[in-house]
């Protein structure tokens, strides 16, 4: 959680909640879904957004990786084998 890396990686997310929330807001008001009548509004639900993804970051601490926000621990990255390329067999020319 004193991390550079689990606060950036929080922010990016409480970021990314922000603009779908936003995205939300705007496209409910294009069709008539929600009626906002004042960007007041819409700003509350952005700032709203983010704060949720922050507190649940931090409320994932007990139970994910120390260094991340996230409740999922990551796989370990599998070793890639070297793939030999493909020959290609002789071309016979025609005489």
């Amino acid at each position: 959680m004193f991390s550079a890396a689990y606060w950036a990686q929080a922010i990016e997310r409480a970021l990314k909640s922000a603009a779908q929330a936003l995205l939300i807001v705007w496209g409910a008001t294009q069709v008539n879904a929600l009626s906002v009548t004042n960007w007041t509004t819409a700003l509350n639900v952005v700032i709203s957004a983010a704060l949720v993804s922050l507190l649940t970051s931090l409320a994932s601490l007990p139970f994910g990786p120390s260094s991340s926000p996230s409740l999922v621990v990551p796989a370990p990255l599998a070793p890639v084998r070297p793939v030999r390329a493909a020959t290609r067999p002789a071309s016979h020319e025609k005489e």
